[in-house]
């Protein structure tokens, strides 16, 4: 799926990340081989946090079933995509097309977090709100999770790296090469040397 992804329709490009967001997913396997040896781990499930707090010199947590006692925490929030907030692409993040630019969900549909995600072209590369507006965004490339609306799990995920990697770098190539097209079209047109050039001298060939 990951492989034809970006040609599917829009909605469900927007669905299937929806659904995907809402879903469990399975850590893996390695990491768990690791932490489940020892012997004083322990996976706390159907716990969730109600209330943090300092008891005693340790970080008190209360849950629907009692207090649980931790030295440190290590938070797992999350991440949130929102060019506006890099600073890198902050000064011309107004120009670049979201998803909430590009396509409206039936009602009932709507998710303002998803619809935050740039809206990619074929190229992995940002794509303007206004078309002319803001040209070099063509020339920016995009690929890690907020890729993921426009071609599902690509630079946040493993799996998927054998198909969307190549694919980027056909696309780099490819827009690098059309950029240059007149160029190497002049190149050619200059060009006067020799295909071939290994007749010994004093073979005789006819001009």
């Amino acid at each position: 799926m990951v492989k034809s992804f970006h040609h599917v329709k829009v909605i469900a490009q927007l669905a299937l990340p929806h659904l995907f967001s809402g879903a469990a997913r399975a850590f893996h396997q390695g990491a768990w081989s690791r932490v489940s040896r020892f012997p004083n781990y322990r996976m706390l499930t159907g716990r969730p946090w109600q209330r943090l707090g300092v008891a005693d010199g340790l970080i008190a947590i209360d849950t629907p079933q009692g207090r649980a006692s931790a030295d440190f925490i290590i938070a797992g929030t999350g991440i949130e995509v929102d060019h506006r907030l890099r600073p890198e692409l902050a000064h011309f993040a107004d120009d670049i097309a979201t998803w909430n630019d590009r396509f409206k969900p039936p009602p009932g549909e709507e998710n303002i977090r998803l619809g935050l995600y740039p809206y990619l072209s074929p190229s992995f590369a940002f794509v303007e709100r206004v078309p002319g507006a803001a040209p070099a965004l063509r020339n920016i490339h995009c690929f890690n999770f907020a890729a993921t609306l426009s071609f599902g799990p690509s630079g946040a995920a493993i799996r998927p790296m054998k198909y969307l990697v190549p694919r980027l770098v056909r696309a780099l190539t490819r827009d690098l090469f059309r950029a240059d097209i007149a160029a190497h079209w002049q190149s050619f047109q200059d060009f006067r040397g020799f295909d071939f050039d290994g007749f010994p001298e004093g073979l005789g060939v006819e001009e």
